[in-house]
């Protein structure tokens, strides 16, 4: 029954409901089948589900949304201002830093 009741397939059934079980026994009652396999009780459903003789959960519908007021245009948010970075040219010479002030183009 555990195996039955847990399955996805029969999700709508509702457990608390005297009418459906007494109902699945009677039908695998009137079939000779046994309660006990819940291969048998997945026919039982089925069989009892195309004949609409079972409580079921409604299934659920989709809810309408309303419909959203349009959102505030967003405040226009000035560009940063960047300043252009200072660019140096530098060497190495022999891992010590030489200074390039004095040099001239060739």
């Amino acid at each position: 029954m555990d195996e039955f009741v847990s399955d996805i397939r029969h999700i709508r059934f509702v457990e608390s409901s005297d009418y459906n079980w007494v109902s699945m026994h009677d039908y695998l009652d009137r079939n000779d089948l046994d309660a006990a396999n819940p291969e048998h009780l997945h026919l039982a459903y089925e069989a009892l589900t195309s004949d609409h003789l079972l409580e079921l959960l409604p299934l659920g519908h989709a809810q309408e949304i309303p419909p959203q007021p349009p959102a505030p245009a967003p405040a226009t948010i000035p560009q940063p201002v960047v300043a252009p970075a200072r660019t140096r040219t530098f060497a190495y010479r022999n891992g010590a830093a030489i200074s390039l002030d004095g040099a001239k183009r060739l």
